[in-house]
This record gives C-alpha cells, sequence and structure tokens, in this order.
C-alpha cells in the first residue's frame, strides 16, 4: 500500500496539471468528443507514463500530497473564475 500511494497520488497530481494547462469549455460550441473526451483521454494517459517517470524524483510522500491539494485548490479557483 505504501508504494502505491505515491504512484496514485503523482498520477492524479500530473493528470490534474495537465488538465489545467489543456482546459477546454466544457458545454461550448462543437462535438463533445473533440473538445472534452480526447484532451482529458490524452491528459490521463500521457499523466500515467509520465507519473512513473516522476516517481523516482518524488520519493517523500508529504510532497505529493500538498503539490496535490494545490492542484485541487487552483482547480477550483479555476472554476470559480469561470463561472463569474
Amino acid at each position: 500500500m505504501k508504494q502505491a500511494t505515491p504512484i496514485s497520488h503523482t498520477i492524479i497530481m500530473v493528470s490534474s496539471l495537465v488538465n489545467l494547462l489543456v482546459n477546454y469549455q466544457l458545454f461550448g460550441q462543437g462535438d463533445l468528443g473533440l473538445n472534452y473526451l480526447l484532451p482529458l483521454s490524452f491528459a490521463a494517459l500521457s499523466a500515467t507514463f509520465l507519473a512513473f517517470y516522476l516517481k523516482k524524483y518524488f520519493t517523500k510522500e508529504i510532497y505529493i500530497k500538498w503539490l496535490l491539494i494545490l492542484l485541487i485548490w487552483a482547480s477550483i479557483i479555476k472554476v470559480i473564475v469561470y463561472l463569474v
């Protein structure tokens, strides 16, 4: 379990970062598959491979948790700004 936790946190952290960087409008004009599903699928796939590569650099779990918390807050703030 201790070895799986950094991997899962790294995957979530990297995919959240990619989602923040490459974010499309969810319900705008255009096809939902091209605007939403394709970028998120690419982000999830690339984040998985990147997480396995970055796992050796992020060995302390506390750093991964704080980066994850910061990315979640950045996502929340971005959604609030987008809605206002």
